[in-house]
């Protein structure tokens, strides 16, 4: 048996790593964080916050609306989700009244992405989106400004615990873990933030 041959008989003996959706036979990569809803909001905000995230924290659909319209206050269109994708049922009428038209095309003139988002990780500050229908990835990707309409009980613990929890995690197209603004530190180890995506990460919490 050539070296080849070898090693593709070794691959296929080994077991699978298919997802296990058991907590138990998870590492979490952050141990010991407390499930308590209260805690994992103050430790979300502030994880966030260390990413260079900027929270915006309101007590209903209405204020996230309002917070929206305060942002892209002077703006004639913006990327976007889909109305129902993003959750808030009066954002459309809105935006209308504004005279705000909402892209889902990869136009690189709009200076805004509105998105919801599919859950948010304590331990990180982190956000995940999960790309579809109605969810084009533009919209979190191309504009300078990103803003994600999130509610405090999609606030898990950790990564682990999202895959843990999703049953059809491997149906979306696309799934990406967004860790604050885009930042980069390739030349000359300087941080520069917005050289890959948004240059901000406004996150309405509801």
């Amino acid at each position: 048996m050539d070296s080849r041959r070898s090693i593709l008989s070794k691959l296929s003996q080994r077991p699978s790593l298919a997802l296990d959706n058991q907590k138990n036979d998870l590492v979490h990569v952050v141990p010991n964080l407390s499930d308590n809803p209260e805690e994992l909001l103050l430790r979300f905000i502030t994880e966030a916050e260390k990413l260079s995230c900027k929270t915006h924290q309101v007590t209903d659909e209405k204020g996230a609306v309002e917070e929206i319209l305060a942002l892209i206050e002077g703006e004639e269109k913006v990327l976007g989700w889909s109305f129902d994708k993003i959750g808030l049922p009066d954002l459309e009428s809105a935006l209308n009244e504004k005279n705000i038209v909402v892209d889902k095309s990869a136009n690189p003139e709009a200076r805004y992405g509105i998105t919801g988002a599919d859950a948010a990780l304590a331990a990180t500050g982190s956000i995940i989106l999960s790309s579809g229908a109605g969810k084009p990835r533009v919209a979190s990707l191309l504009p300078l400004i990103h803003i994600a309409v999130l509610r405090r009980e999609q606030i898990m613990q950790d990564l682990e615990s999202w895959i843990a929890a999703k049953e059809d995690f491997t149906e979306s197209s696309n799934v990406f873990v967004i860790s604050g603004p885009s930042k980069t530190a390739d030349i000359a180890m300087e941080l520069v933030m917005g050289m890959h995506g948004p240059q901000e990460l406004h996150i309405i919490l509801i």
